[in-house]
């Protein structure tokens, strides 16, 4: 009996050396990523590492400080299939719940997405150094001419949204709750911030 325990352990970690991947895992190997999809995770991730706390941003004075980094501002990327857009989602939690009106919250939407519109530097004719295009284009080498990459250009900046969510956090026993209390979207390349209260 003592001699089969090592043997069985020893055949047990055999079979599990040689196991191969599964099926899905080999699926999943064999899917190519596109260059839209790698774009969408590239932005995604640059977004992920701004501060786009107030203290970042100059506002020292504490009684206009809404918020800050890094817990206050969380933010997505993603493509919505069935209006074509490309969206960046900032997900924003005031510093200071209690000082919090409708006034204040409109203005963290305002802020955000100026902040957003300025990392991208949308003020600028030709964008494509500092655009979002750049996520979305071959580093080093492409065999579209000149025309074709401005075009694609404006294609792909006028079809990226910025959207913000402004949230209380509640914090009761044993819960941790977020409620929306107004949001706000607007194009990138446009000067318009369209406002919906939620409460």
């Amino acid at each position: 009996m003592k001699l089969l325990i090592p043997i069985l352990l020893l055949f047990s970690l055999v079979s599990q050396i040689c196991a191969e991947p599964s099926p899905t895992v080999r699926k999943l190997m064999d899917e190519p990523v596109s260059l839209f999809e790698y774009g969408l995770y590239k932005l995604e991730k640059m977004l992920q590492n701004i501060d786009f706390s107030d203290e970042h941003y100059h506002y020292n004075n504490p009684e206009n400080r809404l918020l800050s980094q890094p817990q206050s501002t969380y933010s997505e990327v993603y493509y919505e299939w069935n209006r074509n857009r490309i969206v960046i989602r900032l997900h924003a939690t005031p510093e200071n719940p209690e000082k919090l009106s409708a006034l204040s919250a409109k203005d963290i939407c305002k802020r955000l997405t100026e902040r957003v519109r300025g990392l991208f530097q949308t003020h600028l004719k030709n964008n494509d150094f500092y655009g979002v295009y750049r996520y979305f284009a071959h580093q080093s080498f492409t065999n579209i001419t000149e025309q074709e990459k401005i075009n694609r250009i404006k294609e792909i900046e006028n079809m990226v949204y910025i959207k913000v969510d402004v949230s209380n956090k509640i914090i009761s026993p044993g819960l941790i709750k977020y409620d929306i209390m107004i949001s706000c979207e607007s194009p990138l390349m446009e000067k318009d911030i369209y406002y919906t209260d939620v409460k």
